[in-house]
């Protein structure tokens, strides 16, 4: 899938996009108090493309993709404002690595993983 603006990710980076192809993996951290989260949904199909869609705890929703042949993360061709991909694809990528890397839960926030399997319908 064509990146617009891609930018390279850190090598020790590479794991938290490294999912198995064919699969989806959900993301969620529910903070408790406020009843509000956010979520990362990682889904590749079959190849190198890991498509990820994320909303913040503000309900902000973005859209971008990895290449992991390349190692390049990118908002998707579709995208055309090229100030906000400056601008926004270093903080989305932050955001992304902060959720992908937690651990576990805490007393403020719930975390929650889940995979499923992507199995095509006949």
């Amino acid at each position: 899938m064509p990146i617009t603006a891609p930018k390279t990710i850190p090598a020790e980076m590479h794991q938290l996009f490294q999912i198995e192809r064919g699969t989806t993996l959900k993301v969620r951290l529910n903070d408790r108090s406020s009843r509000r989260y956010e979520q990362c949904v990682l889904t590749r199909a079959d190849d190198e493309a890991v498509l990820i869609n994320c909303r913040d705890f503000s309900g902000s929703v973005f859209h971008v993709v990895v290449d992991l042949s390349e190692g390049t993360i990118g908002f998707p061709n579709h995208v055309r404002d090229i100030l906000l991909d400056a601008i926004l694809l270093k903080a989305i990528y932050l955001h992304l690595t902060r959720m992908l890397g937690r651990e576990g839960s805490d007393d403020d926030s719930v975390l929650i993983r889940s995979v499923q399997v992507n199995t095509p319908v006949l």
